[in-house]
């Protein structure tokens, strides 16, 4: 080969590649166009094939760019980069405000291009979004602060939304970094709004949104954290504590999934409602996570459930008859991240209106249920819709039911079940005796619903009975099978291989359809626990000794094979004259009068 040649091949490769690798263009002024500005740079960038860099070297203290009109759209594919400013130490310097930008409304940066990153900026006070994601794919926005001063602690508000992504597949906000975290506050419409179905796959992880940098004070969004309108598949946090969002303070729900053909959210890890510690109530003014006329959601998983608190509606509420085949798992609703303290939604504790239907509420399986409490109102109300199976959660300390079916307050059965409304208002099991032994829990009981059909008999135990009289169910100790005769009655024994040391137990039926009822009455069960011996050793009608207080005791403790005997001294028949009627025997004792 002609060596003059084959240097120029080698040449126009070396070539080719440096153009592969794009140009780097510097903002050093902060003029709103000219040599040096952030309008140059992107008109630059855009005029280049990329992937290109726009990086900053600003004056030290004019580190604010405030252009006189809209920016161009980004149409390359090119990093902006405002970590490259120096002296930034992880918090961004570089402040990009609209308070300047006549003209009409106008975003702050507009992405209209795919695989480029906004990085490390101030984006505040545009009079549109701050920044907007249209068309394209794979882009990044991370590290900025968006809607807020550069302290990170004051609200300097973009007019909408913090962020808009409009049909863009495939993009990510924030990372599993904190580095790559955004603050996202005090925008006047929504934190994050996503729309459209061609919107797949978007990515929302590690974000502070409706707190200020701290993650300690509210800097709520005008409207809801996050809004998806049609969006499909989007994540928000993930598999890890690190990909959850601190979603809190804002004005309307921490979460709301929208719009006819948008479907499967996937919310994991998230704190909706605290602040980023999980121990103060920082709730959002509506509900933590509002699910309205969207299929397919997935909303939490075992070890990768959300802590839902504080907020002022219910902690999740799917709504509308196209909010079908939603599974809720391994989340908690009611208390702070300990798990002990109530912290209150003021609603249910979750809600199904609107004749959603087929959605799960917990599991079976390890980690699948959630724990439900301290709720304002029901732990899980079904106000309409059917086929929505409630299986394998806690419910406690909630001011209403445990579980409530249709109308505020406990269902009363019907002989034949054939009622209908929400979960066809099926029957819940009368329990009639139960034993804690060594190491099981045995229950007798009935059931009275569909003639020749199999229930799941759901079993749970608490420290005290409801006010109600029906429920709760602190703990899901187990679940057996019960078939209904041809009138529709099955008396039922069984014993579940669990330990509890709560006294009160009640359960739940469930058809195959996947109707769940409310609880049941509660029932105080026996213990097989060693048999007490309470001795009455005086005549008085009152006092320790008294034969008053033996009937106290036995009542408290009610264990099998517990006794009552008689020690009075003195010689000849003793009397025991009370002053009032003894308490009633409500304990399996044995009293004793040879003793």
């Amino acid at each position: 080969m002609n060596p003059l040649r084959h240097l120029g091949l080698l040449l126009g490769a070396v070539l080719s590649a440096t153009a592969a690798l794009g140009a780097t263009f510097t903002v050093s002024s902060t003029s709103d166009a000219g040599p040096g500005s952030l309008r140059a740079a992107i008109t630059n960038a855009n005029a280049t094939p990329g992937p290109n860099a726009i990086v900053f070297n600003l004056p030290v203290g004019t580190l604010t760019l405030s252009p006189l009109t809209a920016l161009p759209a980004l149409t390359n594919m090119v990093t902006v980069d405002g970590a490259t400013q120096p002296g930034f130490a992880g918090a961004p310097l570089v402040e990009l405000s609209g308070a300047a930008a006549g003209g009409g409304a106008a975003s702050g940066l507009r992405l209209a291009t795919s695989n480029s990153v906004i990085r490390g900026l101030v984006v505040n006070r545009w009079r549109a979004s701050g920044i907007e994601i249209t068309g394209g794919r794979s882009n990044v926005v991370e590290g900025c602060f968006i809607g807020t001063g550069a302290s990170g602690t004051n609200d300097l508000g973009n007019a909408n939304n913090g962020i808009l992504i409009v049909d863009s597949p495939g993009n990510r906000i924030g990372g599993t970094d904190t580095a790559q975290r955004n603050v996202i506050s005090g925008n006047e419409d929504h934190g994050v709004r996503i729309n459209g179905t061609n919107s797949v796959g978007t990515q929302i992880l590690g974000n502070f949104i409706g707190l200020d940098v701290t993650g300690t004070a509210d800097l709520g969004n005008t409207d809801h954290g996050i809004l998806l309108d049609r969006a499909v598949e989007t994540m928000i946090g993930a598999a890890t504590p690190a990909a959850g969002n601190v979603i809190s303070g804002n004005n309307g729900h921490g979460i709301r999934v929208e719009g006819a053909g948008g479907r499967r959210a996937v919310i994991r890890s998230n704190r909706i409602g605290l602040d980023a510690s999980g121990l103060a109530d920082l709730g959002n003014n509506l509900d933590g996570i509002s699910i309205v006329n969207s299929p397919q959601s997935v909303v939490g998983g075992p070890g990768v459930g959300n802590l839902v608190s504080g907020n002022g509606g219910a902690g999740l509420r799917l709504d509308g008859a196209n909010t079908t085949n939603t599974t809720v798992l391994g989340n908690r609703f009611g208390t702070d991240t300990t798990g002990v303290r109530g912290i209150t939604n003021n609603g249910a504790g979750i809600e199904i209106a609107g004749n959603a239907r087929f959605n799960q509420i917990g599991g079976l399986g390890e980690g699948e249920g959630n724990g439900v409490a301290f709720s304002g109102a029901d732990g899980v109300f079904v106000g309409s819709g059917t086929n929505n199976a409630v299986r394998g959660n806690t419910h406690h300390s909630n001011v209403g039911l445990g579980l409530d079916l249709g109308s505020n307050g406990v269902q009363n059965n019907d002989a034949s079940d054939a009622d209908t409304g929400a979960n066809q208002l099926q029957n819940f099991p009368v329990l009639r005796r139960g034993v804690l032994g060594d190491g099981s829990v045995e229950v007798q009981g009935e059931l009275r619903s569909t003639p020749g059909t199999t229930f799941a008999v759901d079993l749970f135990a608490s420290g005290a009975a409801d006010a109600s009289g029906n429920g709760e169910g602190e703990q899901f100790l187990g679940t057996f099978e019960v078939t209904t005769d041809g009138a529709g009655f099955v008396r039922f024994t069984h014993a579940l291989p669990v330990v509890t040391t709560r006294r009160f137990l009640t359960a739940t039926a469930t058809d195959p359809s996947g109707n769940t009822s409310e609880f049941s009455p509660a029932l105080r069960a026996l213990t097989t626990l060693p048999a007490n011996v309470f001795v009455v050793t005086i005549a008085a009608d009152a006092g320790p000794g008294s034969l008053r207080q033996a009937l106290t005791d036995a009542n408290a403790a009610f264990n099998l094979g517990d006794r009552i005997t008689f020690h009075v001294p003195g010689t000849g028949p003793q009397t025991i004259a009370v002053a009032s009627a003894l308490p009633a025997i409500g304990a399996p004792v044995t009293l004793d009068g040879f003793t």
